[in-house]
């Protein structure tokens, strides 16, 4: 997979991206690439995500210390193992928080990455205080001809796929639910309570992941 940390560089046009934080790739944030990955087949294209980093939320919480399910490494391991080509990491600073959902369609998805497709969650939200929802984005990108899925709420045994509730499970101590929901079985990194630090390497992870980019997290 390429990792594309620059888009003023070249970004090759066409390309059927997914859209979002991905944090902790559960199994709702599957449901998203495995539509993008067949799009991008039916389409001869080629199948990616955009990613902000750091996570918004960052930017505006002074501790995010019991936030963050999965760190840029792990979130990119695991987003090329679920067969994607490309991965576009957008710096989230206070200009791009700043810029309004019209502003972003234009000058960063229209003028430097340029996709031919778009796939987002539900309750996708950007621009300047999360103006923008994903019927926004639907509209704003018609205007470039760019078309754009939007992938609706996604359920496992009743509970909603979000990584909001995979971190209140974290928090209230239930590690086997919230697992059920992970996309690959407990690849949370480093995830911070208020008395002490969970940090989980075992299962499926640790089996493909090298040692050096899990303990770099410490």
């Amino acid at each position: 997979m390429i990792l594309i940390q620059n888009i003023d560089k070249n970004v090759e046009p066409g390309g059927i991206f997914a859209l979002g934080n991905f944090d902790g790739i559960h199994l709702g944030h599957k449901e998203i690439i495995e539509n993008v990955k067949k799009l991008a087949k039916e389409n001869k294209s080629y199948a990616g995500v955009i990613v902000f980093e750091p996570h918004p939320r960052k930017l505006f919480m002074k501790d995010t210390n019991n936030f963050y399910l999965s760190e840029i490494k792990t979130k990119k391991y695991l987003l090329e193992n679920l067969g994607l080509d490309s991965c576009i990491v957008l710096e989230f600073n206070e200009k791009l928080a700043k810029q309004d959902p019209e502003e972003f369609v234009e000058e960063i998805v229209f003028k430097k990455i340029k996709p031919s497709h778009l796939i987002v969650g539900y309750d996708f939200r950007f621009g300047n205080k999360r103006s923008g929802n994903s019927d926004d984005l639907l509209r704003l990108c018609s205007k470039y001809n760019i078309s754009v899925s939007i992938v609706d709420k996604q359920l496992k045994d009743g509970t909603v796929l979000s990584s909001s509730i995979v971190r209140d499970l974290i928090k209230e101590g239930d590690f086997e639910k919230a697992e059920l929901l992970l996309c690959v079985a407990s690849h949370i990194t480093s995830f911070s309570l208020p008395d002490f630090i969970l940090s989980i390497f075992s299962f499926s992870l640790a089996v493909f992941c090298f040692w050096d980019d899990l303990l770099s997290v410490f």
